[in-house]
């Protein structure tokens, strides 16, 4: 019975511990400094953290760590998108660039 105690304190400690470095990821993704496109590393990195919570904790922690996994999958979608749209944008301005360029 003691054992089972132990294993379920750890459990319940690395899915908190990994909760947190989830969230601080966040928030440092927020820090990042690059075009629209190249953020959904990161928050695959992220997405992959919060699924050792969903795996391997209690009940509330898994909650928590789907909640973040579809947050994480939401950022990379939107990033994506975002990334898409971007270069769009970048490839119109460099051919409205060349057309004014020719004589």
């Amino acid at each position: 019975m003691t054992e089972q105690r132990t294993k379920s304190g750890v459990r319940a400690r690395i899915s908190q511990i990994c909760l947190t470095v989830c969230l601080v990821m966040l928030l440092a993704g927020g820090c990042l400094l690059s075009a629209p496109g190249d953020y959904w590393p990161w928050f695959m990195y992220m997405s992959f953290v919060a699924c050792v919570p969903l795996i391997l904790g209690p009940r509330w922690y898994r909650l928590y760590g789907a909640i973040a996994l579809t947050f994480a999958s939401f950022l990379i979608l939107g990033d994506i998108r975002a990334g898409a749209h971007w270069q769009e944008k970048m490839w119109r301005i460099k051919m409205a660039a060349q057309h004014l360029q020719k004589p």
